[in-house]
């Protein structure tokens, strides 16, 4: 049973949905086959564990990097632990090398990471650049903040020059467990399909070449999630479908004999949706990947509404149901608005969203912010985002930032006080969110 957890932990940590229930399902279907045989415990475990095509793809990477002999597992577990020792001397030779005048830059471990991995060319390149930086009239350690985003943007670009840096176990994956985090760095090894290296990319880093591609998935993942979230069914205390799944496991107790039963109603309320997104830099692909997603469940949502920010806010609902495509859309929106490359000021945008459309915010509308948090008038921002956050069910933002990025923008901790703030930087967190805050 232990085992059988581990791998279970293994395969959350890989991206698949997993709940105590589906756990105990495996545990009963593999009581149930001849547990030497690889073939009649794989086919247990699929079954019971993956419930999807995705899912499915993943479960049989995490059994061929888990489930593994003996003295192969052990390898791998050492595997593990010289990379990580080497990890720990990269990031050590990154903090005595990265430093801004002469103070070590407060840079994520990944990032440092990325840097330890560069050629001597590029690193000398971004040392100079500090050394400049370090040198310049008129600046002091205020700006250090400033020097330590460049960097950590510069560096975030580079990953796709190096070679090896798929073969090191993301920090956010690892468990803590050798056993589980040495599988999980064999699957890291055995490469995932161009579909999940899309699924999980920076939008923003994402290439021309590849936007197409990316469309395509995005519109699939919400038909499947509109199609999921329609055949969903809540419970009832009425007799109406019998809910078999829940009476099975109510009546365990009685040897499977169904004494008690559980029964379900469909879903009927479907919540208001109303985004409100941060249009400065590059947020336009987080934006306009987000309006495909919204797009694509619309079936299963009253309704949506969209409006943009910088200096102040406008509506786009009828634009973005005019462009097809994404081209299409940036396209309209680039020429028929006037919000691009300006200031951003969320508190005059929340004061004129409130003024002009306040009669949007109900009980059953989830209120989505799309930016990184940086804005002037941030006082007037937390006022207006403190009175949203009493007439709507929900504020969700989300934030393309890495998440240990943001203690650098002290606002955020204020607005996260009204709002539920997850990082989205890619398909696989949209898909994530959506899922379990949304459609709910």
């Amino acid at each position: 049973m232990l085992g059988l957890a581990k791998f279970a932990a293994t395969l959350r940590k890989m991206g698949v949905r997993l709940g105590t229930s589906e756990v105990l399902d495996a545990a009963l279907a593999l009581s149930a086959v001849n547990i030497e045989e690889e073939g009649q415990v794989k086919a247990a475990l699929a079954a019971t564990l993956a419930k999807s095509p995705e899912e499915r793809a993943l479960f049989y990477q995490a059994f061929k990097a888990f489930f593994v002999p003996p003295d192969k597992k052990k390898a791998d577990i050492q595997f593990l632990m010289e990379r990580l020792a080497e990890e720990r001397e990269n990031i050590a030779l990154a903090e005595g090398e990265l430093l801004f005048q002469g103070e070590t830059l407060d840079l994520s471990s990944e990032s440092k990471e990325i840097y330890s991995r560069l050629d001597r060319e590029d690193k000398d390149r971004l040392l100079e650049f500090l050394e400049r930086a370090s040198a310049g009239k008129r600046v002091g350690p205020a700006f250090k903040p400033l020097i330590e985003s460049i960097v950590e943007g510069h560096l975030e670009r580079m990953r796709s020059r190096i070679s090896d840096i798929q073969t090191h176990l993301p920090r956010s994956a690892r468990t803590g467990d050798p056993e589980v985090d040495a599988a999980l760095m064999q699957a890291v090894l055995s490469g995932p399909s161009d579909r999940e290296k899309l699924l999980t990319e920076d939008i923003a880093s994402v290439s021309e070449a590849d936007l197409v591609k990316l469309e395509t998935i995005a519109k699939d993942l919400s038909r499947r999630l509109a199609t999921r979230f329609s055949r969903r069914c809540k419970r009832s205390a009425r007799r109406s479908a019998i809910d078999m799944r829940k009476t099975i496991r109510a009546n365990m107790r009685y040897g499977g004999v169904p004494f008690s039963l559980r029964y379900e109603a469909p879903r009927i309320e479907k919540p208001s949706i109303v985004v409100i997104s941060d249009v400065s830099g590059s947020m336009i692909r987080y934006t306009g990947f987000l309006l495909q997603f919204l797009s694509g469940i619309s079936s299963v949502v009253k309704n949506v509404e969209v409006f943009i920010f910088s200096e102040d806010l406008e509506r786009v609902t009828d634009i973005f149901k005019e462009g097809e495509t994404f081209s299409e859309t940036v396209a309209l929106l680039l020429s028929r608005t006037s919000q691009w490359g300006r200031g951003t000021d969320l508190g005059k945008a929340l004061h004129t969203f409130r003024k002009t459309y306040g009669a949007l915010c109900t009980r059953k509308t989830v209120l989505i912010v799309l930016s990184d948090g940086k804005t002037m008038a941030r006082e007037s921002a937390r006022k207006h985002l403190e009175e949203l956050h009493s007439n709507v069910r929900l504020i969700l933002w989300l934030n393309p930032l890495k998440q240990e990025e943001w203690r650098k923008v002290p606002q955020l901790q204020d607005f996260r006080k009204y709002s539920k703030m997850f990082q989205s930087r890619s398909l696989s967190d949209l898909e994530r969110i959506m899922r379990t805050e949304v459609l709910l």
